[in-house]
């Protein structure tokens, strides 16, 4: 293969925002939802060739991505926004020794340099990561290194166009359902390259719907046992109605031979959106019910923050040793209430 010729990526924070009160209001209340994560500490230095480029990086797993985000250029600069782009675009985040190891973006010029870099790194056993709403580029990186970090494992990160606003949640919510056969092409690419057993899915909160968008995808016009069957399907906090999941859950579990969801009591955004919906969520700890097939977890004692909604990376790294993470201290059964048909 030839050299990857990589362009450096900025990242673009866009402003939006509601006149008034409105939007005071509105900032006030989907506060409560927002969930801050600061971007991992640097170690120390080593020597990594991407392409044929040698870049000295900071001792911290890199950030491989995909996005569906609208970019725009400006000369030899990408900048990937809050918009929709119907075109992928792969690159690869990593902390430059060389600048007091602030993060810095190459966006590969096709999806096979990919794959290339990506087989050095993942072990043939490559975990996709799906953020949740209000993020914007650059903070969606910062969560994917702070999962890397979590996991001790380099990612994969899915950037999906959310909105960088406390007021267009729900224009993130539609924008989860339209990213979903985008996902879905995307995990078809990588199954050419691994097989699928090998493959396991992370989500957080809304970002779980863009998992459940893909499944309908790839379900179209084939049998369930030409379907790609991944090694674990792990939903942090699923911002997903609790009714419209159970009807989806069969068709979930086609696709994960360990399917596992992750509640909290101390998860005050999923508590506030379960107030917006008019009805629970599937990533609630209120009434739980039992799902066959689906174990639910329930991280209470590891929530961290002020409004939970953290994510579970002690609980996560069982799951990808493969123990099971269902015990006392962790899943509370008395809570469960029957799954009625």
């Amino acid at each position: 293969m030839n050299a990857t010729i990589s362009k450096p990526l900025l990242t673009k924070r866009r402003a939006h925002g509601v006149d008034g009160k409105l939007a005071a209001a509105a900032a006030i209340c989907c506060a409560f939802l927002f969930n801050f994560n600061a971007p991992a500490q640097a170690g120390d230095m080593n020597i990594t060739t991407i392409g044929n480029q040698q870049i000295r990086t900071a001792d911290r797993n890199p950030v491989f991505f995909v996005t569906d985000r609208k970019e725009t250029i400006e000369g030899d600069k990408v900048r990937f926004v809050d918009g929709r782009s119907s075109k992928l675009n792969y690159g690869i985040s990593y902390p430059d020794a060389d600048s007091d190891n602030k993060i810095k973006t190459l966006v590969f010029d096709n999806a096979d340099q990919f794959y290339a870099e990506l087989a050095k790194y993942d072990k043939g056993e490559p975990i996709c990561f799906l953020h949740g709403y209000h993020r914007n580029f650059k903070t969606s990186v910062q969560l994917g290194f702070e999962t890397a970090k979590g996991l001790n494992r380099p990612i994969v990160l899915f950037s999906w166009p959310t909105r960088n606003s406390y007021v267009k949640y729900f224009v993130d919510e539609t924008n989860a359902e339209w990213a979903g056969p985008h996902f879905a092409a995307f995990l078809n690419e990588l199954g050419n390259h691994v097989p699928s057993r090998n493959i396991t899915l992370i989500a957080h909160s809304v970002g779980a719907k863009v998992i459940t968008s893909a499944f309908q995808t790839l379900a179209l016009n084939r049998s369930s046992s030409d379907l790609p069957k991944f090694g674990k399907v792990l939903m942090c906090s699923p911002d997903i109605d609790r009714d419209i999941f159970v009807e989806q859950a069969p068709l979930v579990k086609l696709f994960g031979s360990d399917v596992r969801i992750y509640v909290s009591a101390r998860d005050k955004r999923i508590a506030l959106s379960n107030f917006f919906h008019g009805g629970y969520r599937i990533g609630s700890a209120t009434k739980l019910r039992n799902i066959e097939g689906i174990e639910i977890v329930n991280f209470e004692a590891e929530d961290k923050g002020r409004f939970g909604h953290s994510i579970p990376y002690a609980l996560l790294s069982r799951a990808l040793k493969g123990e099971v993470a269902a015990s006392a201290e962790h899943t509370s059964t008395k809570s469960f209430q029957p799954l009625v048909p």
